[in-house]
């Protein structure tokens, strides 16, 4: 089902904004104090970690002040999507928090790839004071170092640590078609649960708030961020499309993306399949010709006039979560736990899709805003 024609033209209005605002500083930001940081090495487990942190504290901005954590997971320097790189993800940052100047920002990134890691530190690391720099940075570039450095001023930035942790071994050998198997969706999401919870449990701090955010995410709204904040819900999530350049450009159409936000329950398979599943030999498809059971997506809850509808499942494409929620537990399961045995995972409940089931054991709610549209780079 496509979306109606309401959130069809308020997705292009806002999407033309942000086209046009697209490496635009804004007068506001330039008249600020600049902040100052310093590099700080990091104690993880087994993971190289590198961070900068402002040495002074944000001037207060007469508001109630929220801090919050936005949280990235990157393969290599090709997951900010096509002819997009880090630049563009911290512009989507700050247009997303432009209406919000009482939220504190820090940001926690992971790259899977050595090299990506390397850039990412250095281009961050060359902000702060040259004693206090990686020698691996000597020969970074400065000039795209400089055009972080700006971004970092305008958001404000209270902290910025970027992780390095190696993809699961078995998920690295995979291609590009045995990834979309059904064994290969079981290793994807497995290993980005296991690299979320790296990032969570290595980042998180004193933040009131956790947004993860996919790094190919190329487009939100800025009304979008003070919703959230006013409703005071627990995990929230908005509703994610993307186009189809497999079409030709004047046939092109806005396709809803992520069919791990649902509400609903998924049906419990048979015997046969149960042990299929949990042999890693099949892995339960949600799509809208195969639903397992009374599940609607979030798009299809559109015709519901509520700005939130309560969920049963997550996706991560966009995804706030109270840092209380993650720190009472609510963490992203390596295995599918509905429906688990003693020694066998169930049917679902992989990764994102477990985030509401835990949540619910302790009186936390899932909620979804399927009028609130995010653009998910072209696939």
């Amino acid at each position: 089902m496509w979306c109606s024609s309401a959130p069809l033209l308020a997705t292009y209005l806002y999407l033309c904004g942000l086209i046009q605002t697209n490496y635009a500083f804004h007068k506001d930001a330039l008249r600020l104090q600049p902040l100052e940081w310093q590099t700080e090495n990091i104690s993880t487990s087994g993971s190289e970690a590198m961070q900068i942190k402002s040495v002074q504290e944000a001037a207060n901005t007469g508001g109630q002040e929220m801090s919050l954590l936005a949280l990235c997971i990157i393969k290599d320097s090709q997951s900010w999507g096509v002819n997009r790189g880090f630049l563009d993800f911290l512009n989507l940052l700050t247009n997303l928090t432009q209406q919000t100047p009482s939220v504190k920002l820090s940001l926690g990134l992971l790259a899977s790839d050595m090299s990506t890691y390397t850039d990412l530190g250095c281009s961050l690391a060359l902000n702060t004071e040259k004693s206090s720099q990686p020698s691996t940075c000597i020969n970074g570039d400065q000039r795209h170092a400089s055009k972080v450095g700006n971004y970092l001023q305008q958001l404000r930035m209270q902290r910025a640590m970027v992780l390095h942790c190696p993809q699961d071994q078995h998920l690295a050998r995979l291609t590009t078609n045995t990834k979309r198997s059904l064994q290969g969706q079981m290793l994807r999401r497995r290993s980005l649960a296991r690299l979320r919870n790296q990032l969570l449990f290595s980042a998180l701090e004193q933040e009131d708030v956790v947004l993860w955010i996919d790094s190919d995410i190329i487009a939100a709204p800025q009304d979008m961020l003070p919703k959230m904040i006013a409703s005071n819900l627990d995990i929230i999530t908005p509703s994610c499309y993307f186009y189809d350049k497999s079409w030709p450009r004047w046939r092109q159409k806005q396709w809803y993306f992520d069919y791990n936000v649902f509400q609903g329950s998924v049906s419990r398979p048979e015997q046969d399949e149960l042990i299929e599943i949990a042999a890693g030999e099949s892995f339960p498809q949600k799509t809208k010709q195969n639903r397992h059971g009374d599940i609607k997506f979030l798009d299809e809850l559109a015709q519901n006039k509520s700005e939130f509808v309560q969920l049963s499942s997550v996706g991560g494409t966009m995804l706030w979560v109270k840092a209380s929620v993650h720190r009472d537990g609510v963490v992203f399961p390596i295995a599918n736990i509905v429906g688990s045995e003693w020694h066998r995972q169930g049917y679902v409940g992989l990764e994102t899709e477990g985030i509401c089931w835990l949540a619910d054991f302790l009186g936390y709610k899932c909620w979804g805003m399927p009028h609130t549209i995010i653009m998910h780079d072209a696939i």
